[in-house]
């Protein structure tokens, strides 16, 4: 994926040698707000958007030969954020629910939040839509991650009554009904309400989320059961390592390889 923030011009950077190739700019009334992701074949960049006075949701297209804008589409929500190419090339986008003021991000609607994770077909028609029960509304879903089989990999984080706990993850294949991964009972609220990043392990027999608020990342099982909680401060960065492990970054600098046995440092940078 692509991460794009703000809405001052983002540049898009090649891989090799960070050199910027082009810079992108939001139309008028637009502002960047997260990932982005090509097409299969390359041809078309697709960004996360909203509109800058209601934060209603959008898919900024470009030429993806010269970054031309050439379209957009409605997410069906508020708030986009990440954003994911389905194994059939259909895009999932994760609409956090929050509407933010367009000067200062301020959030602006907390009490009438209503996230959804929708499923955009090849012409950005909405080819299906999760929402959450009334209750977990205030969750507004943020970060998405993918499996090979389809499966989507969904991180939250909790606008509601910080006494309350609830599942910072969730599972979900298009077309049926998700699983909300609760944390064991003791473990609840180590996560503090706050899933940063979320990842499938390289052989998909494990998800996990971190949790910079609690210094956290916290392992569970294919099926979402919890299978370990490991603590490090400033925890966020994670991605999909060797067998069923992850890589996790820290804000100290630090690489950890992690799996269901705990987090091992692999290198730490200045």
């Amino acid at each position: 994926g692509v991460d794009i923030y703000a809405n001052i011009g983002t540049p898009v950077r090649a891989s090799a040698d960070g050199t910027v190739v082009h810079r992108l700019t939001p139309p008028d009334g637009h502002q960047f707000n997260g990932h982005g992701a090509f097409s299969v074949d390359g041809s078309v960049l697709m960004t996360s958007e909203v509109v800058a006075e209601t934060s209603e949701g959008r898919v900024g297209l470009w030429d993806g030969a010269n970054y031309r804008r050439i379209g957009e589409w409605a997410t069906g929500g508020i708030g986009p954020h990440d954003m994911k190419l389905l194994p059939d090339g259909r895009l999932a986008v994760a609409n956090g629910g929050i509407r933010t003021d367009p000067k200062d991000r301020s959030k602006l609607n907390l009490g009438a939040m209503r996230p959804n994770l929708a499923v955009l077909d090849k012409e950005g028609g909405i080819a299906d839509l999760l929402e959450l029960v009334p209750d977990l509304w205030p969750n507004s879903i943020r970060h998405l991650a993918l499996a090979a089989d389809g499966t989507l990999a969904f991180a939250m984080q909790w606008e509601g009554d910080a006494t309350e706990t609830v599942p910072l993850l969730g599972l979900w294949r298009p077309g049926a009904a998700p699983t909300l991964c609760d944390a064991r009972a003791e473990e609840a609220s180590v996560m503090q309400g706050y899933a940063g990043s979320v990842a499938f392990s390289g052989d998909q027999t494990r998800v996990a989320i971190t949790s910079p608020k609690g210094g956290a990342v916290m392992i569970f099982d294919a099926a979402g059961a919890p299978v370990a909680t490991h603590r490090r401060a400033d925890l966020c960065g994670l991605a999909s390592g060797a067998g069923a492990g992850f890589i996790a970054t820290d804000g100290q600098g630090a690489v950890w390889s992690c799996t269901d046995a705990g987090l091992e440092l692999a290198a730490r940078h200045e």
